[in-house]
């Protein structure tokens, strides 16, 4: 069990007054414990109001509080909620065991010892009768999340909107929350963890966590099991850890994790095998590692890791064998390798490879046998090799290689035959050969321009005998520049 204590004063005029002599002093302090009046009652938690004050020079109080316990006579060796002066205060008690009778009371405690106020008792409310909020709710000061987690609701029905525009700091009022429809926490600047959100295990929808500037940590979410919409980390400037996520396993709707600087990895993702829509990593500036998302075995959309600048290596994703539109992997400027994705087959619809200038190597997607529209490798000036897609045999729309200006070794591409469309294949400096498509059999433009060293085009003497260009064929700007006669002639290198 779990207690919240504010400060805020309550108009309890009750009281229940004893007497505490200080045996040091001639001018007693008095301790008045008041009877605390019980407020609210839902199925896990109640909320109380008390007040304990003192009279007298003597010794002063030291700490007052409530005490609770399923048993009479409840003492401060039992469950308590303390204050360091007297005073007026409202108190939750929360997490506590539905339909169950608890005994309660005030204290005072000074160097003479502890009063007790006259005990209260009530039941908690069975699951069945759980307070419900029906419909949504918008908390934008901590008062009224004060107030609002106060009402000891399990279940809010609509959105619960949590919009810290005049400074939130504490989500702790809400620990009797089991279950909501859709979860908003956005522009929270002095919230640092999501404490008080340790009971909560289901959300019906998505999950937003947005622009929450103080936001270091998801501690509170360890229970979250189910998510039936999105899960959106999106502008959290100062988040450094989602770990307390480890119990989610499936986000039906999108995962995106954007714009938060200094964010170093994903654990706490580690779990989920399945994304039903997008998968979208992007802009977060410290991020080195995304392994954590490596156990994902299916993505309903897009596959997008997008402008993380410390982003190293991307490997594995040996598990994920189905992704419903298109891989993109672009302007990652630290990244230097890609190795992985060697259990997706088919039915992606495009590929985007462009603008890691770092990256060296290209490796991997060994399982793919067709791409239904693009693939495109672009922009990657420090790239040198592609030994990837060494069994895809079929592309439906556009193969376009180009301006990889390190690039001189393609090891891949041995099983392609067919491209419906074109291939643009330009500006790669150090190639020298095109060994790689020496399969081709059918495609529709032929442009190859600009690669300086490129003066070997044998490996596409099938494909022009086979009268298989049936469009445009340019070639031009590169080593050496032969024309498709010159290619059945056997002039077709230098």
């Amino acid at each position: 069990m779990s207690v919240i204590l504010s400060g805020c004063s309550t108009e309890d005029n009750e009281t229940s007054t004893s007497q505490n002599p200080d045996p040091v002093n001639n001018n007693p302090t008095v301790i008045t414990a008041a009877s605390l009046v019980i407020e609210n009652t839902g199925a896990n938690g109640i909320t109380v109001s008390f007040s304990v004050s003192e009279e007298g020079s003597g010794s002063g109080i030291t700490e007052v509080g409530v005490v609770w316990s399923s048993n009479p006579n409840p003492t401060i060796n039992d469950n308590k909620v303390s204050y360091s002066s007297a005073g007026s205060y409202r108190s939750q008690l929360a997490f506590l065991n539905d339909d169950t009778t608890y005994y309660m009371r005030s204290y005072g405690t000074n160097s003479g010892g502890t009063i007790y106020g006259t005990e209260s008792s009530i039941s908690t409310l069975p699951t069945s009768q759980a307070l419900v909020y029906d419909g949504d709710i918008t908390l934008t000061s901590q008062q009224e999340v004060i107030d609002f987690g106060y009402q000891n609701y399990s279940k809010v029905t609509g959105t619960l909107a949590i919009w810290g525009y005049n400074y939130i700091d504490s989500l702790t009022p809400l620990q009797t929350i089991l279950r909501v429809n859709k979860l908003d926490i956005s522009g929270c600047l002095g919230l640092e963890n999501l404490n008080g959100l340790e009971h909560l295990h289901t959300i019906d929808g998505s999950l937003t966590i947005f622009a929450n500037e103080g936001l270091l940590n998801f501690n509170g979410l360890n229970s979250l099991t189910e998510i039936g919409d999105e899960l959106d980390i999106h502008n959290n400037a100062h988040l450094i850890s989602i770990s307390n996520l480890l119990s989610l396993t499936n986000i039906p709707g999108n995962l995106k994790v954007v714009n938060n600087d200094q964010l170093p990895n994903l654990q706490g993702l580690q779990q989920i095998d399945s994304v039903g829509g997008v998968v979208k990593v992007s802009l977060n500036d410290d991020l080195t590692d995304i392994s954590a998302i490596a156990g994902i075995q299916f993505i309903g959309s897009t596959f997008d890791i997008t402008g993380n600048q410390s982003l190293i290596n991307i490997q594995g994703f040996n598990q994920l064998s189905s992704i419903g539109l298109d891989i993109q992997i672009v302007n990652n400027s630290s990244l230097t390798q890609i190795n992985g994705f060697n259990a997706v087959t088919a039915g992606i619809r495009e590929i985007e490879i462009r603008g890691n200038v770092s990256m060296e190597s290209l490796n991997g997607f060994a399982g793919l046998v067709s791409v239904e529209d693009k693939l495109i490798i672009r922009d990657n000036i420090s790239l040198t090799s592609i030994n990837a897609f060494g069994n895809l045999a079929s592309l439906d729309d556009y193969l376009g290689i180009s301006n990889n200006t390190e690039l001189s070794t393609i090891s891949g591409f041995n099983a392609l035959e067919v491209i419906d469309a074109d291939i643009y294949f330009a500006y790669n400096n150090q190639i020298i050969d095109l060994n790689a498509f020496s399969s081709l059999r059918d495609i529709g433009d032929l442009s190859i321009v600009g690669n300086q060293l490129l003066v070997d085009f044998c490996a596409l003497t099938p494909l022009i005998a086979n009268n298989g260009v049936h469009y445009f064929y340019v070639v031009e700007g590169n080593g050496y520049n032969p024309t498709k006669q010159d290619i059945l002639n056997g002039d077709c290198s230098l």
